[in-house]
C-alpha cells in the first residue's frame, strides 16, 4: 500500500474504549525498510482525547523530522525554525493556541513560544508570533 501511495512512512494504530477510558496504540513504520521508527501506547480518560491527539501529532512530527536524511531536511521549508527542539516547543504552544481563548491557555502558549525563542532567538517567525501573542494578550487585558 505504501508503494502505491508513494509514501515513506506509514502510521498504524488502534483505538479501544472501555467505559470512560481509551487506549490508543500507534506505530510509525518506515515503508522502505519495514522497520519500526516509533511506537507508543496512550491510556487516558475520554475527556483527554484532544490532548492525546495533540501529543501524538507532536511526537510523530518530531520523530519524522529527526529521522529525515540531510537531503530530505534540505527540501523542507521551515516556517518557524530549523531547530527541532525549538520547533517542538512551537508546536506544543500551537496546540494551546488552538484551544479555547482563556488567560491560562494564553499563558501556556507564551511559555512554550518563549522556550522556542530561547532556543532559536534569530527566528523571525518565532519573534513575530511572540510579539503577536503579547499584542493579543494586551487586547484581552491580560
Amino acid at each position: 500500500m505504501a508503494k502505491q501511495l508513494d509514501v515513506r512512512y506509514v502510521l498504524e494504530g488502534s483505538v479501544r474504549k472501555s467505559a470512560s477510558r481509551i487506549r490508543i496504540t500507534a506505530q510509525l513504520i518506515d515503508a522502505r525498510s519495514g522497520s519500526h521508527v516509533w511506537a507508543e501506547r496512550y491510556d487516558r480518560t475520554i475527556d483527554d482525547i484532544f490532548a492525546v491527539q495533540d501529543e501524538i501529532t507532536l511526537v510523530l512530527a518530531t520523530e519524522m523530522q529527526v529521522k529525515l536524511t540531510e537531503d530530505e531536511q534540505a527540501r523542507l521549508q521551515y516556517t518557524t525554525t530549523s531547530n527541532v527542539e525549538a520547533w517542538t516547543h512551537w508546536v506544543e504552544g500551537l496546540s494551546f493556541y488552538r484551544q479555547a481563548v482563556t488567560k491560562g491557555n494564553a499563558a501556556r502558549v507564551l511559555e512554550c513560544w518563549n522556550r522556542a525563542l530561547e532556543l532559536d532567538p534569530n527566528s523571525a517567525a518565532l519573534n513575530a508570533m511572540v510579539g503577536f501573542k503579547h499584542y493579543s494578550d494586551a487586547r484581552f487585558g491580560w
